[in-house]
């Protein structure tokens, strides 16, 4: 991501494999330059999974 100019704010791991033995991996990017706080991250995650 970064070498596509992005910067990288976050990055989690369910931990959990899926069904299948998946496991998904989240990452929170954005326009290089632009800054972001964790806790906006995080906050967000807690939002869509409770």
């Amino acid at each position: 991501a970064r070498d596509l100019g992005s910067a990288v704010l976050g990055f989690a791991s369910s931990g959990l494999p899926g069904p299948a033995g998946n496991r998904e991996s989240f990452v929170w990017l954005a326009e290089s330059g632009r800054g972001g706080d964790v806790a906006d991250l995080e906050r967000a995650a807690r939002s869509a999974e409770p």
